[in-house]
């Protein structure tokens, strides 16, 4: 019975024992300092870093600035950066010029040739630019005496007659006589629709050298003008 006894109380001893290291042990691990951590706010043993701040939050006096809106620009510059050119007024009051005739006096020499062709056509007027006297020894069949010396007053009644809307082959002494080319020039500053000009280089010598061989084809009539009157 003693020994029954002293069993007991030996165990009750021994867990006595054993609860009262358990209960010291938990106090021991309750009261573990805190881990250390850094100024950067890592904790040691954590590899871990915290998220990047904001731009509000590395303003150290307060909330970060705002930087104020530029003002929008409405002047006329504002889409390419550059002045705009200024537009050169168009003067639409001014009086267009005349029209120049159309080619130049060169432009309307023809031969021999088109000469005689152009008077069998019988279309055009033949006009004999010398002076009367030498129309009266001799010129083109039919043709018309027009002296440039007509022209110093108002023209012939027979120009304004005969010549509108006709064309018009005229000759004088050859390539180097200016006459032809002088009533040409005054016939088209009359504005009377005559023409087109023609200007027969070799004149009246060489139709006459022409004559000699070839009679009806170059025809010569003498004296005064037949059916200008």
């Amino acid at each position: 019975m003693e020994k029954f006894i002293l069993r007991v109380l030996v165990i009750v001893l021994l867990g006595g024992v054993v609860g009262l290291f358990a209960m010291s042990r938990s106090k021991v691990m309750l009261h573990l300092p805190p881990a250390n951590t850094t100024n950067t706010g890592q904790t040691t043993g954590n590899t871990s870093t915290p998220p990047a701040p904001t731009p509000a939050q590395t303003s150290s006096s307060g909330p970060a600035e705002e930087t104020p809106a530029q003002p929008e620009s409405t002047g006329p510059a504002a889409s390419t950066g550059a002045a705009p050119t200024p537009e050169t007024p168009t003067n639409t009051a001014a009086t267009p010029k005349p029209a120049a005739p159309k080619g130049t006096v060169e432009d309307y020499f023809i031969t021999l040739d088109q000469a005689k062709e152009m008077l069998a056509q019988g279309d055009a007027i033949f006009i004999d630019a010398r002076p009367f006297v030498e129309f009266r020894e001799g010129h083109i069949r039919g043709a018309m005496h027009v002296d440039k010396r007509y022209f110093d007053g108002a023209a012939p009644k027979k120009v304004r007659d005969y010549l509108p809307g006709r064309p018009v082959v005229v000759y004088c002494h050859g390539a180097e006589c200016t006459d032809s080319e002088a009533v040409v020039k005054r016939l088209i500053a009359l504005n009377l629709g005559i023409g087109p000009y023609y200007i027969i280089r070799d004149g009246w010598p060489g139709w006459e050298e022409r004559n000699k061989t070839d009679p009806g084809g170059f025809p010569i009539d003498v004296g005064g003008e037949v059916g200008f009157e």
